[in-house]
């Protein structure tokens, strides 16, 4: 029996603030039919609503007081994402960020089967895991990928004689707002470059960054010959590579690199050998870790 009453149907509906976009807000609807139909008399059958056309029509009133910011949506990351959380994790994510997790594959909604799938995915997870390679703090895998991806230029005298070092290194890097103390950078294996040498002036370098003590970075430098007194740069500063593929670390004989993390320390490395030589030794594609 068709009653005679406003008809309020619930539903969550994202809108956008017209001031702040990525506001999301949720309301209640209320609809009203635009032309009420007779009661149906008792015992009679109810009349189809597609017998009039205007039966079907319905107009949306807005109540105010239920607006309410959306909640967040408890959801599980099914792999690590920066600045998000860790594989397996669960977490409670604005809708937004939620939904584009979920398309992309990286969360699945926090449902109880899915908690309990999920749950035993994480215990064979941990339990495969290799317990000689310890994860990288979050923080230290973001510092290490920023510095490493791209080509440091290293200014040299084209006037005066030098000596490639340290020094040389952490002040080229400052001038690009990477600030590594001295004692932390070190050079790859070898007799240190000389100059100034203008046939090597674009050439690319490998040396290394030591972070808190538990982390080797690998680094590409670009060597420019520049002097105090003249505006001189042999090698345009708009042509520099910002990262360099494999074929051009061959050309000048070099090869790709991973960082190296051992939770223990560096000191048995160090009082061993020296990093560059350290570093040389290892394959091309040793997995981020101790071994």
């Amino acid at each position: 029996m068709l009653k005679r009453c406003v008809l309020e149907h619930r539903f969550s509906l994202l809108v956008f603030s017209r001031l702040n976009r990525k506001q999301q807000n949720r309301f209640l609807w209320k609809f009203t039919h635009v032309y009420m139909p007779e009661r149906t008399p008792d015992g009679l059958l109810q009349r189809p609503p597609t017998e009039h056309q205007d039966f079907t029509k319905y107009e949306a009133i807005e109540d105010k007081q239920y607006q309410e910011p959306a909640p967040p949506i408890k959801m599980i990351l099914l792999e690590d994402v920066d600045d998000v959380g860790d594989k397996f994790e669960i977490l409670e994510l604005s809708d937004n960020l939620a939904h584009k997790l979920y398309l992309t594959k990286k969360a699945a909604y926090a449902s109880p089967f899915d908690l309990e799938y999920y749950g035993k995915k994480k215990e064979e997870f941990l339990a495969q895991k290799d317990t000689r390679i310890a994860k990288m703090p979050r923080d230290l895998a973001k510092l290490a990928s920023k510095i490493s991806s791209t080509i440091v230029p290293i200014y040299v005298s084209i006037r005066n004689e030098w000596v490639l070092n340290p020094l040389i290194l952490a002040t080229s890097m400052e001038q690009h707002g990477i600030r590594i103390p001295v004692k932390c950078l070190h050079l790859a294996g070898g007799e240190p470059m000389k100059g100034p040498d203008l046939k090597e002036d674009g050439r690319l370098i490998r040396f290394y960054a030591t972070i808190e003590d538990k982390l080797i970075v690998p680094l590409l430098g670009r060597v420019l010959h520049v002097s105090l007194d003249e505006d001189t740069n042999l090698f345009p500063e708009d042509q520099q590579l910002k990262t360099a593929n494999n074929a051009q670390l061959l050309q000048f004989g070099l090869r790709p690199e991973t960082i190296y993390f051992n939770p223990n320390g560096l000191q048995q490395i160090c009082e061993k050998e020296e990093i560059g030589t350290f570093m040389a030794k290892r394959p091309s594609n040793a997995i981020t870790g101790a071994e």
